[in-house]
């Protein structure tokens, strides 16, 4: 009750209007008053004031609309400031501090014990045996004591609950034709290999999508096998959308949602057999490129779900690329007060996007193409566009997962893949990323009135000439250290193996970090040559080139900026909205000794201003008199001279 009253008396302060009086003004009685209070009745003569010239008309005229323009930048910027803080809120109430906490513990339990050390099929299966199930399952209680099968569906920290059982999936290519070996080993040597099976690198086009039996015999399979094997459908290819998957990027390609599937059991010992038997039987061999083990925990304590896949590559040259990607999202938005509140700034950012989309739809209609001139019209159809999308991907990723939990309820021993609700996730939190940007962005905007505060933009728009010629030289001067760099040591230096990271290693370079350590070590003559190549052209050169234009272009600002008048303010508006609260709301009292000093204060100024007026009136009143004397004798000297020629 106590904030419902506090909400409004704020609401009754900011929304009055000090200056509207709900008295009525009677003339006969402030006559009558003013006929008592006067001295005598030369008071009641009042003298009016001389008229108003046109500069100060004028001056009047432009405060006037400084004040009204002012008067918008500041409802507009409540407004903005509104719209950034609810869209932060909902991107913040996406988020979870614990997250990172969560994810921490995870890469501890599951990839501090040997993991590092895998260097090829048999480690990874060995470490999948020995270190990743006992940590999925749960088999002992903190104090050794044996757990019901309730607390066996937890993961071994007893914390997290695993949602459906754990998945391994691979991903083979076909076999390829021999290669001629003669070219190598020359037509005595030819056959020294023997009948060597050789297999494609990854692609698309070279996936093997084939159905195999037990130990990748071809087909037909036994029926024996079929009937005491308890892992026949890991050996037989589901397609990407049979299993509902997505394409995976890994290190080393790029690889499709489909392939070879594992699901384990619930139960420790069932998935152990499982395994055993796939372990027993090769199921990973030289055909495999790429395992993934994939699995979901929910926490209930902090309504987080973190979805884990361990990635492990093994190329076609041998040895074996480890990674992995851990991802923590909260599935259940909308709970808690927190969760209300998110619900209202949602509510929010949802009309104002609806009001700005108006207004936007309003000005293409009427200015067509000259619409996308402004840049600041750009930006707002920008923001229209990200708001839509991701709108539209908060929906997708509210289905998808509603449809994944329907699965799991339907059957809780079957995996459930949330990887799209992660993908939809993470869209969504870039298009609120992107958004908060640009509507921050926009803040310029509102605030452009007053130029000292645009002050970058108009530096870049005078010196846009200048920078352009010099991003073409500074392009094509950084091109050439980066395919540079690129043939000298793609092949020895992780950062420089793509032209991408290339780039962004020699930008790295311009703020100081750099690898000469292990470019001397690639190519000691050559290393140096072009590292210091690098350093004096684009750092010492190219920067210092880029600053000097910047600071030409900020004098020349600042020089104009001099010579314009400040414009009326926001801090003006905060003033007279604390003095309109302080008249209206504080005793008569503290506003009558305000309005004596302001008198005062006008007097004093009166007083000067006419003391100066006088001044003023008197030595122009001099000059007037010099310039008549002056005339006056020049008058006297042309009439004598006129008379001396007559004479």
């Amino acid at each position: 009750m106590f904030q419902v009253a506090a909400i409004a008396f704020a609401f009754a302060i900011l929304l009055r209007n000090p200056y509207i009086k709900q008295q009525k003004l009677d003339l006969s009685v402030l006559q009558t008053e003013a006929e008592k209070r006067a001295k005598n009745s030369e008071d009641l003569n009042i003298e009016l004031p001389p008229p108003v010239s046109d500069d100060e008309l004028r001056r009047a005229r432009r405060r006037n609309e400084q004040e009204s323009k002012a008067y918008g930048v500041f409802v507009e910027i409540i407004i903005y400031t509104l719209f950034i803080l609810s869209l932060f809120t909902i991107g913040y109430g996406n988020r979870d501090t614990l997250s990172y906490q969560f994810k921490h513990h995870m890469e501890t339990r599951l990839f501090t014990n040997r993991f590092d050390k895998i260097i090829n099929r048999t480690h990874f299966m060995a470490w999948t045996k020995y270190n990743l199930l006992p940590e999925a399952f749960a088999t002992y209680n903190f104090n050794g004591g044996l757990l019901n099968w309730r607390e066996k569906l937890f993961f071994s920290d007893m914390a997290n609950f695993r949602v459906g059982p754990l998945r391994i999936r691979q991903i083979r290519t076909k076999e390829r034709p021999a290669p001629d070996l003669g070219l190598l080993f020359g037509k005595k040597f030819g056959g020294l290999l023997g009948n060597r099976s050789y297999y494609w690198s990854y692609t698309g086009d070279h996936e093997d999508t084939n159905d195999y039996c037990i130990g990748w015999k071809t087909p037909p399979c036994s029926i024996e096998d079929k009937a005491t094997s308890i892992t026949v459908p890991a050996w037989e290819y589901t397609s990407s959308g049979e299993a509902w998957g997505l394409p995976v990027t890994g290190n080393i390609d790029i690889y499709g949602g489909g392939g070879y599937f594992f699901d384990m059991d619930i139960n420790y010992d069932a998935s152990v057999n499982m395994f055993n038997q796939l372990y027993d039987n090769l199921w990973l061999d030289r055909q495999t490129r790429a395992v993934f083990v994939e699995f979901s925990l929910y926490n209930a304590d902090s309504n987080l779900l973190i979805v884990v896949r361990i990635i492990a590559e093994f190329p076609e040259y041998g040895g074996t690329v480890k990674w992995h990607h851990i991802n923590t999202l909260r599935i259940f938005q909308h709970v808690t007060a927190m969760g209300l509140f998110v619900i209202a700034c949602e509510i929010v950012v949802f009309i104002i996007m609806i009001i700005l989309t108006g207004m936007a739809v309003k000005g293409i209609k009427k200015d067509k193409w000259n619409y996308f001139k402004d840049f600041w019209h750009i930006i707002d159809v920008l923001s229209i566009i990200i708001a839509i999308f991701g709108f539209t991907i908060f929906v997708l990723k509210e289905v998808y997962l509603s449809r994944t939990l329907s699965k799991f309820k339907e059957n809780p021993k079957k995996f459930v893949n949330f990887e799209h609700v992660v993908w939809f996730d993470f869209a969504f939190v870039v298009a609120v990323a992107f958004l908060l940007f640009l509507t921050t962005l926009g803040m310029l905007r509102v605030l452009g009135y007053n130029k000292r505060i645009t002050i970058i933009a108009s530096v870049l728009k005078r010196a846009a000439r200048d920078l352009s010629g010099f991003g073409t030289l500074f392009g094509i001067i950084f091109l050439g250290f980066v395919s540079t760099g690129y043939v000298l040591f793609y092949s020895h230096i992780n950062e420089f193996r793509t032209l991408f990271d290339v780039i962004t290693t020699l930008i790295t370079y311009t703020l100081g970090k750099n690898h000469l350590a292990e470019m001397l070590m690639v190519s000691p003559s050559i290393a140096p040559i072009y590292f210091a190549l690098f350093v004096f052209f684009v750092t010492f050169v190219l920067l210092t080139m880029f600053q000097a234009i910047l600071n030409i272009g900020l004098v020349t600002v600042r020089e104009s900026l001099k010579s314009d008048e400040q414009p009326f303010g926001i801090v003006d508006i905060l003033l007279g909205i604390y003095r309109s609260v302080l008249t209206d709301w504080f005793p008569d009292s503290w506003s009558k000794s305000n309005d004596k000093e302001n008198d005062d204060e006008s007097r004093n100024v009166q007083s000067k201003n006419d003391e100066e007026s006088g001044k003023t009136k008197s030595k122009n009143d001099e000059e007037s008199r010099r310039t008549q004397s002056k005339n006056m004798g020049s008058v006297d000297y042309n009439a004598e001279k006129r008379m001396f020629f007559i004479d």
